[in-house]
């Protein structure tokens, strides 16, 4: 664990998680660690997963599996325990997820989850990411949301496999906002999905609408 660190510029390659930023579970928290205009590949169940973080930001970032042929349920941001919140993650792209094996139906992915923030602090921001056709055939959420206090501003989220395989029964989900609170605001995002049985571009589990402030 630590603070203050930042990575850019950097690539990342394979492994069960590819980056894990770990921070004590009790005070001080670690605080403003980044990582920026990174590349981030191959990974088997994560690509970046975090835990315990302050002011975290995830910034210009690529995901993407092109190469990896062996295949599990995968996270390409895991974001946990969220304690103070002001997590920024903006401007990332996340994209083939299954290059090594597009056929493969036996998995599926978040681009962005985000458990357990915690109720009066920071508010998380979310904005201008792309989720860019992830080439997957079973089950997708481009962002899932268990959190307080959010921003979820001028994201594109597209999944539009031309010639899917096994997606007949499957649940594809633009964003889906578990915590139901209201303090969440969507602004401005753009969410185009043509597979699967069942679409929701965004559900929210009390089934409301919540507006922006102004």
């Amino acid at each position: 664990s630590g603070s203050n660190n930042t990575f850019i510029n950097c690539k990342m390659l394979n492994g069960y998680y590819t980056m894990v930023i770990y921070g004590p579970v009790s005070s001080p928290y670690a605080s403003n660690n980044s990582v920026i205009n990174c590349q981030i590949s191959d990974f088997y169940s994560s690509g970046i997963i975090t835990y315990q973080q302050n002011n975290l930001t995830i910034k210009g970032c690529t995901f993407d599996r092109p190469l990896r042929t062996v295949l599990s349920n995968c996270t390409c941001l895991y974001i946990q325990q969220s304690q103070i919140g002001n997590t920024k993650v903006i401007g990332n792209c996340f994209q083939n997820l299954y290059g090594g094996a597009p056929t493969f139906t036996g998995a599926g992915a978040y681009a962005i989850r985000l458990l357990n923030g915690q109720p009066g602090y920071a508010t998380n921001t979310f904005s201008n990411n792309l989720i860019n056709n992830p080439g997957i055939n079973a089950w997708f959420y481009g962002m899932y949301f268990n959190d307080l206090n959010r921003i979820c501003k001028s994201n594109t989220i597209i999944v539009n496999n031309p010639n899917p395989s096994g997606t007949t029964n499957n649940w594809t989900y633009g964003i889906y906002d578990y915590a139901g609170n209201d303090s969440s605001h969507y602004i401005n995002n753009f969410i185009a999905i043509t597979q699967g049985k069942r679409k929701h571009l965004l559900l929210n589990r009390k089934w409301r609408e919540k507006a922006p402030s102004t």
